[in-house]
């Protein structure tokens, strides 16, 4: 679980960060106290590590393997790929 790792180890850097982007898209924001802007974006890094150090429902995974097979099958096929039209001429 490296991204958890990362961003526990790197969650003030990372609401500093947000702090200056939100103040920078809404400037209104800018010389409100801090929590104001922080609440939203902790609350969701919080989850997003509660989630991801949870263990996966079979139900989850088997529809995250569902998903990646359909991305796989819908990749174009790599080019001087046996079959192509190219290579029957």
């Amino acid at each position: 679980m490296k991204i958890v790792r990362y961003i526990q180890a790197n969650m003030e850097k990372q609401l500093n960060d947000w702090e200056e982007a939100a103040c920078r898209i809404a400037p209104e924001l800018e010389g409100k106290d801090s929590r104001t802007v922080r609440d939203h974006a902790e609350a969701m890094l919080e989850f997003i590590i509660k989630d991801l150090s949870a263990p996966e429902s079979r139900k989850r995974q088997s529809g995250r393997v569902l998903v990646q097979a359909e991305q796989r099958m819908l990749r174009p096929p790599p080019n001087g790929t046996a079959g192509s039209a190219s290579s029957r001429a």
